[in-house]
């Protein structure tokens, strides 16, 4: 985690604008979930070996997953989780969409595109553990962006092997 995070006990101990800013941060890591649990299903349809497609599917659910956990933290903090889709999530999908079917589902023509979208969650999980946060938001929050670390690995070393 940030060094420069401050930690706190309660969601209660924030002042209103830091309340805002945590529940803005974590409305958008809801569309991040939201449009990569969409992004993996497309994904995992378009794979053309089903190790590949178990393994995508599984990464949908895990955001899927993420995204709830999200969710529930918002509703903790008596704000309505919008799920949204994103810009550059839609974007994100079709470029993924369209490397697919250029390289026929190929690993080698998806597994990039998956790659930087988990770059992209990684980056907006640092953003919201850089505001000032009650622990058991940090610490949810820093075990999700672990887990989008540890699949961004997973698809480097499956796309350079050796």
């Amino acid at each position: 985690m940030d060094m420069h995070t401050e930690l706190i006990e309660r969601i209660d101990d924030l002042a209103p604008h830091e309340r805002k800013n945590v529940a803005a941060a974590l409305q958008e890591l809801l569309a991040t979930c939201h449009d990569a649990t969409l992004g993996y299903v497309e994904a995992a349809k378009d794979a053309k070996d089903p190790e590949l497609s178990h393994l995508l599917s599984s990464c949908a659910l895990e955001h899927e997953e993420a995204g709830n956990a999200i969710a529930k933290m918002l509703l903790e903090m008596n704000v309505e989780p919008h799920v949204t889709h994103s810009f550059g999530g839609e974007i994100h999908r079709r470029l993924i969409a369209l490397r697919s079917s250029i390289g026929h589902g190929e690993a080698a023509s998806l597994l990039p595109e998956c790659e930087r979208g988990e770059h992209v969650a990684i980056s907006r999980y640092e953003k919201a553990l850089s505001l000032k946060l009650p622990i058991p938001i940090a610490d949810t929050l820093l075990d999700l962006a672990t887990a989008c670390r540890e699949r961004r690995a997973a698809f480097d070393r499956m796309r350079h092997p050796w």
